[in-house]
């Protein structure tokens, strides 16, 4: 059996990491252009907590966020039916990194400055 959880803004992370080994799927619940906990949220669960499995950004989630939220850890992605065929291309916008991140979600590895 599958087993995922969604994180509202207001969750805190390490009230998870006794289960993460549980967890197959964790959401991160983003209700609008200016909530960015979930970035947080991600970087958490893959540096701190090691969090393997699938990460997924849900809610208010559009193509320009996709690439700073895979920085972050997400490999997985809620979009609106009007932006899932211009998407890909959002990971591929920049091709060097200036700061560190958890670039679990990109399939190529940025280029450090």
């Amino acid at each position: 059996m599958r087993l995922g959880v969604v994180l509202s803004p207001v969750h805190k992370v390490e009230t998870l990491a006794p289960d993460l080994s549980r967890f197959e799927l964790i959401g991160a619940e983003f209700p609008g252009p200016s909530e960015g906990r979930g970035y947080t949220q991600g970087r958490l669960l893959r540096e701190r907590y090691g969090f393997t499995g699938e990460l997924r950004a849900t809610g208010y989630v559009r193509r320009d966020q996709l690439f700073f939220l895979a920085r972050c850890g997400f490999n997985s992605f809620e979009l609106p039916a009007g932006e899932i065929e211009d998407a890909s291309s959002a990971f591929s916008t920049f091709s060097a990194e200036y700061q560190p991140s958890n670039d679990a979600g990109l399939a190529l590895k940025l280029q450090r400055r």
